[in-house]
């Protein structure tokens, strides 16, 4: 446990040099962009931040419903370690299940918007 510490740290900072570098290059293209009189990369879309919302709706609910079993494994309790160690293969699968209903509600968004308007007979 006491290798948790320096492990989150390390990949803490591996992340945030990756997000810094990749800000980075997406200013300098902006930059250049606006040098030449061309139009700026259009701003993130809200579905976007949506979808970001749901994985992590998706991870908090894994992960709860994983601890909570796994804490009651503990030896009293009746539940076996098997149980206990393949419930945490919820998260992933939340996580999917998350991604799934966020695209059936963009694409079924878009296909709303894509239909014509029908304008009624008299």
């Amino acid at each position: 446990m006491e290798h948790m510490v320096p492990i989150s740290f390390i990949a803490g900072l591996f992340t945030w040099l990756i997000l810094r570098r990749r800000y980075r290059t997406l200013q300098a293209i902006q930059v250049a962009a606006i040098e030449r009189g061309v139009a700026t990369v259009p701003p993130v879309a809200a579905s976007d931040s949506r979808k970001t919302a749901w994985v992590l709706m998706a991870l908090g609910v894994g992960f709860s419903i994983a601890t909570y079993v796994s804490v009651s494994a503990v030896p009293g309790h009746g539940l076996d370690a098997p149980l206990a160690v393949s419930v945490w293969g919820l998260v992933p699968v939340l996580v999917g299940v998350a991604l799934w209903a966020h695209h059936r509600r963009v694409h079924r968004a878009n296909a709303d918007t894509a239909r014509p308007a029908t304008v009624p007979h008299a």
